[in-house]
């Protein structure tokens, strides 16, 4: 039986039974053997715990929903820090249902789901939208499963949240340790995890479910440590619902594997993972895409994880290295940040192996995503992905992978309405670190604050499902007689879309090596949330 008045007491609406609900009793850490120490669930007495283990060693948070108002943060110390389980988002539907008690049948998006008689799921409705930091429109449904043959799901609903009839939803298990995040920081300054780098191994942080509260900080950060190790966050399911970022990162290392990411309701603001003011000496020394990371430290890898319903799951600013590979996008998006309002923008992205899937109605419930990759800046790889053409009738048709030179159009940072008064000739050609610029030589001088980048094209090959390529402009009035996009990004000088793979690229070893053993892996990987398009 599941007891709905807690249920309706937990701010992200994750739906739980009594037993996980019910925090221990102890009111301090408790020491166990081997290095192992357990909290009771606040955010000061795991703060002690961490203060008091021992390097490598492990601080637990037990089962329970646990509201933070302040956050914790490692320095220093490879610590890890476990919760008892998050839960994850393990599958998919469009079926148009409406929220309510009772019976309830669901078409799932794949057959053989991680799902069986008797267990308890809640199903979340990713619609609404965010404004002003306020989320609206959000749903969910509680219940017990009575059947699920193939791709058909019966469930006993017994606990609901909001009301309407939805087509897009997502289907995830119960977690074990809930932190609500009300916490009173800035961003990233007072985030539930600040996890500083340590320089005697890797910081690691797994098992959790993160909720929005009334937190105006992040949920985690990671933060560069010169000598530092990698930090690991992997198997934790991250439930969006106010405009602060799930993981935010100002170091190009580390590694996010086995997460979901929800934004309840679909997000126009925060974010997934935002990557931001890594080291500037990232534009001043060569790519470290694919194999040429030698030991596996040098970019962000994300990888195995899925994110539902993120106009832009993803902000890939200042100086940022990253990849992303085998992960699922699911009415969601991957965006970058260029030299326009950011001072540097993103160095360069991988983006492969991964799977995008779009629902398109026709009767308004349509989510507004306007493209798989919304690039500003800097190059990459875009490869292996199954990227079907963003179109439907509530919207129309969109450029699937988008690149911009916004501060052509945009009077914002270092570089404003850059190549205006030239009447769209291109002859400012290049814009500082736009799309299709690395390092390379080091021979194209600077810019106001850093090197502007030589030539080093983005790669589009062997990815299947229709997209289109294209690029927009920033548009409006701040510039005048100012260039456009069209003139600076060109195919085969800026990009390659004609199937060529980037010359002596080969992909860095997956699963990455720092995964302990591969023990994490889930049967709930994006290969079985698969989906087709209606």
């Amino acid at each position: 039986m599941i007891n709905t008045q807690i249920i309706h007491r937990c701010r992200a609406f994750v739906a739980c039974s009594a037993l996980l609900l019910s925090g221990p009793a102890a009111t301090a850490y408790i020491s166990l053997s081997g290095g192992v120490l357990q909290s009771d669930g606040s955010a000061s007495d795991t703060q002690a715990a961490i203060n008091a283990a021992p390097a490598g060693g492990t601080v637990q948070i037990p089962p329970g929903t646990f509201t933070w108002s302040s956050g914790v943060t490692v320095s220093g110390k490879a610590v890890k820090i476990r919760g008892a389980g998050g839960g994850r988002v393990v599958g998919m539907s469009a079926s148009q249902v409406s929220i309510a008690l009772g019976a309830q049948e669901f078409t799932t998006s794949a057959g053989g789901l991680p799902i069986s008689n008797g267990q308890i799921l809640t199903i979340y409705r990713t619609g609404g939208i965010v404004s002003n930091g306020n989320a609206s429109g959000i749903g969910s449904m509680t219940g017990i499963v009575t059947s699920y043959s193939g791709t058909s799901l019966s469930l006993n609903v017994t606990a609901s949240l909001g009301s309407s009839t939805q087509s897009v939803w997502i289907i995830a298990t119960q977690p074990h340790t809930t932190l609500v995040n009300d916490t009173t920081g800035n961003t990233t300054s007072g985030a539930l995890f600040e996890l500083n780098e340590a320089t005697n191994g890797s910081v690691d942080l797994s098992g959790l479910c993160f909720t929005g509260g009334t937190g105006t900080a992040d949920d985690v950060v990671l933060n560069y440590t010169s000598g530092g190790s990698p930090v690991l966050v992997h198997d934790c399911l991250f439930l969006s619902t106010t405009n602060v970022d799930c993981i935010f990162s100002d170091t190009n290392r580390g590694v996010i594997w086995n997460c979901s990411f929800a934004a309840l309701p679909f997000s126009e603001a925060q974010l997934a993972v935002h990557m931001k003011g890594c080291p500037a000496s990232s534009w001043t020394s060569p790519s470290t895409m694919g194999t040429a990371d030698t030991s596996g430290t040098n970019n962000l890898y994300i990888e195995d994880c899925d994110f539902h319903g993120w106009l832009n799951a993803t902000d890939m600013d200042d100086c940022s290295r990253s990849v992303v590979r085998h992960c699922l996008f699911n009415n969601a998006g991957f965006g970058t940040h260029g030299a326009d309002t950011s001072t540097y923008g993103v160095r360069h992205f991988e983006i492969y192996d991964n799977t995008f899937v779009f629902n398109g109605f026709t009767n308004g419930q349509t989510l507004n995503l306007n493209w798989w990759c919304y690039l500003r800046g800097g190059t990459g790889v875009i490869t292996g992905n199954v990227m079907p053409h963003i179109s439907s009738q509530d919207y129309g048709s969109k450029a699937d992978i988008n690149m911009t030179v916004m501060n052509l159009q945009r009077n914002a940072g270092p570089n404003p309405c850059w190549g205006a008064g030239h009447g769209a000739t291109g002859n400012s050609y290049p814009a500082p670190r736009q799309v299709g610029m690395g390092y390379v030589n080091g021979n194209a001088g600077n810019d106001s604050v850093t090197y502007k980048g030589d030539s080093e094209p983005l790669y589009i090959w062997n990815n299947t499902g229709g997209y289109q390529v294209g690029t927009t402009d920033y548009g409006g009035t701040q510039c005048s007689n100012p260039d456009a996009t069209a003139d600076y990004i060109i195919s085969g000088r800026d990009y390659f879309n004609n199937n060529t793979p980037k010359p002596g690229y080969q992909e860095y070893t997956y699963p990455h090596p720092l995964r302990p053993g591969q023990t994490g892996i889930l049967p709930t990987q994006p290969g079985t949330l698969n989906a087709t398009s209606p």
